[in-house]
């Protein structure tokens, strides 16, 4: 059970940081157009979300795999990828 809140804590840790990349996106989502500079900087952070991904993954393996039913778990993760997924896609290809 320490190893769970562990990879919680952890997890908890990797989400606060894409939250704050989530609060960039819904600000600049209310721009009519976004400039060159703004598609750079998204890109940037996009890239630094999938880094960071990377590891929520490996966390979130974790979790699933030490409870006996991880359908808790599983809506975290689906959760967790409709939010910054579609927002990050919307940005770059639909503004």
């Amino acid at each position: 059970m320490a190893d769970m809140k562990g990879f919680i804590k952890k997890r908890a840790s990797i989400k606060a940081k894409l939250t704050q990349f989530n609060t960039y996106l819904n600000i600049s989502k209310s721009c009519k157009k976004l400039s060159e500079v703004q598609v750079i900087e998204i890109e940037y952070r996009l890239n630094i979300f999938e880094s960071l991904y990377e590891k929520y993954d490996a966390l979130q393996d974790e979790l699933e795999a030490l409870v006996d039913d991880p359908s808790e778990q599983y809506a975290e993760r689906e959760e967790f990828e409709r939010l910054y997924y579609a927002t990050a896609w919307w940005l770059l290809h639909g503004s």
